[in-house]
Formats: C-alpha cells, structure tokens, sequence
C-alpha cells in the first residue's frame, strides 16, 4: 500500500466518526431524560385504553416522530430507552425472540396489550387501537 492511500483511509474514518457523532448530539435533546419512562396522561381518547409500551432509543428520528404523533393524540403510552436500560434492552429483545423474530431491529418496537409491532406505520396502530 503507498503512504498517499493510507492516509487517505484513515482521514475518511475519521471524518465518518466525526459525522456520525455529530448526528447523535443533534438527536440527543429532543426526548428529555426525565420522559423516558413516564407514562403520558390521556387527553382526547375517550374509554379504556390499551396499555402500549414503545421501546426505542432516544438517538432515532422515527421513536421522536412516533413519540410526537401520540402525543398529539392524546395517547398514552410508556417509552422505554433501550440504548440507556439493559433491563428495558433484554424485555424488548425477549418479546421479540417470544414472536419468533430474530432479524434486524429497527426502532420503535412497539407492544400493545402483546401484539408485537416493528417499526409500524401509523395506521397499523390505529388499526389495534381503534
């Protein structure tokens, strides 16, 4: 390998790192610590509500949209962040391995009253709420 190669190799990793570092302190703030587990107030649902449970990190753009759609709507829910707790991490991971799913994980991961949901779309929760 000649030296030009080389140190063309390690700055790329380097400005990678850099990158990638930088989108996780942009994401970092947009889910206060002290939300992470708390359970939302009801506001626009009327009746008894299904117990809903969303596992994600607090670093992913899809578990903040999600996050921010319920809220909306009034729904309450847990979240639970999955980078920060092992316990909340291995609960996740057990329902998953209980459904038979062993593939890539993509965040938010849904449980509402046990029905396992990957990364839904918005209409697939309204579907078992509703």
């Amino acid at each position: 390998m000649n030296r030009h190669y080389f140190v063309s190799l390690i700055l790329a990793v380097f400005m990678l790192l850099f990158y990638s570092c930088k989108d996780h302190r942009h994401n970092t703030n947009r889910i206060s610590t002290s939300e992470k587990e708390q359970v939302r107030n009801e506001h626009s649902i009327s009746g008894p509500q299904k117990k809903i449970v969303v596992y994600g990190s607090l670093h992913c753009d899809e578990c903040h949209d999600l996050l921010r759609k319920l809220d909306s709507r009034g729904i309450e829910y847990i979240f639970k962040d999955v980078d920060s707790s092992y316990d909340s991490f291995k609960e996740m991971n057990d329902k998953l391995l209980a459904i038979g799913y062993d593939g890539f994980v993509e965040y938010p991961v849904l449980d509402i009253e046990g029905d396992i949901l990957i990364r839904p779309e918005y209409k697939q929760i309204e579907a078992l709420l509703f």
